[in-house]
């Protein structure tokens, strides 16, 4: 028998007998199957989702708006400030370049100025080999021409100054070290006085600031050599202003025919 031919019988069997008919909707009540309603929930259901999931893709499209204008935002920044920084260091770069040049210059200008100097120190040594008044101590050691000026015109203001000018002697220092005065064998002073104190004194008929400073270098060689800081006294029937001022600057004491000035 084919399947068709028992699904014929079925049905007649059903059509034909009330008992079988009820019997087999029992059957088929026992199995559970979606109803209207359910469909409708699952339909509702569907419908919110996808009102959810509209709203949180929403959601995400303006976060991704905002992410993207902040991004925007915060690169016209950072392209603002790095502009900022390039200037910055173009005008550090141009400021270096400004301060090296001016380096340069202030070097070149002071290799010139001891070079100068080199030039006078030596101008200075001759001078002073030429016009410094020859003396011995005075008595025996000091020169008769000195001795005469210094009794003449300058005793009284020694004396009053407490300088003795007859334990005033000359002096002449040996040199050994290369570096003090570029290497002068013998350094020689006009007086010198140590009587507890060490003085060094420069007669000069006029004193002008070349000679002025000569005295000084040497005065500063004195204090290497000896070990000793002496004071400087200048001697003198005239001194330049430029001269006095110098002397003021480095604490030389000034003795003309009227007393220290």
């Amino acid at each position: 028998m084919t399947q068709s031919s028992l699904v014929n019988q079925l049905i007649e069997e059903l059509e034909e007998n009330p008992q079988s008919r009820l019997r087999f909707f029992s059957l088929i009540s026992k199995e559970s199957y979606a109803t209207k309603g359910d469909f409708q929930k699952l339909l509702t259901e569907l419908v919110e989702l996808r009102k959810t999931m509209d709203k949180r893709f929403v959601e995400s499209d303006k976060r991704f708006e905002a992410q993207t204008k902040e991004l925007a935002e915060l690169r016209k920044t950072m392209d603002k400030r790095f502009a900022e920084s390039d200037k910055r260091f173009e005008a550090q770069t141009e400021e270096l370049q400004k301060l090296r040049k001016t380096m340069d210059k202030r070097f070149a200008e002071s290799d010139k100025r001891f070079r100068e100097l080199t030039s006078e120190i030596k101008a200075l040594r001759l001078d002073n080999r030429t016009l410094s008044v020859g003396m011995g101590t005075l008595g025996n050691r000091m020169g008769h021409e000195f001795e005469k000026l210094v009794r003449s015109i300058f005793k009284d203001p020694l004396i009053k100054e407490g300088i003795d000018i007859e334990k005033v002697e000359k002096l002449g220092l040996r040199n050994k070290d290369p570096t003090i005065l570029e290497g002068l064998e013998k350094i020689t002073f006009d007086g010198y006085l140590h009587d507890g104190r060490e003085i060094l004194l420069e007669v000069k008929f006029t004193m002008d600031i070349n000679k002025l400073r000569w005295f000084i270098a040497r005065g500063k060689a004195f204090e290497k050599i000896k070990g000793k800081t002496p004071e400087l006294w200048v001697v003198t029937t005239m001194i330049t202003p430029d001269a006095l001022e110098l002397a003021k600057e480095h604490g030389i004491k000034v003795l003309t025919r009227e007393g220290l000035i």
